[in-house]
């Protein structure tokens, strides 16, 4: 890991979500329009 993540999101379990999908290289099923600003694959 070691990516930093800015604080787009400020619900830190939404952060959270998005930094294991990133590490993980998969997908995050939400319609929540922050996820997006991540470097993360949003499907919805």
């Amino acid at each position: 890991m070691g990516q930093y993540l800015d604080f787009h999101h400020k619900d830190p379990f939404d952060r959270l979500i998005a930094a294991t999908a990133i590490d993980m290289g998969i997908p995050i099923i939400s319609v929540d329009p922050n996820i997006n600003k991540y470097p993360v694959n949003v499907i919805w």
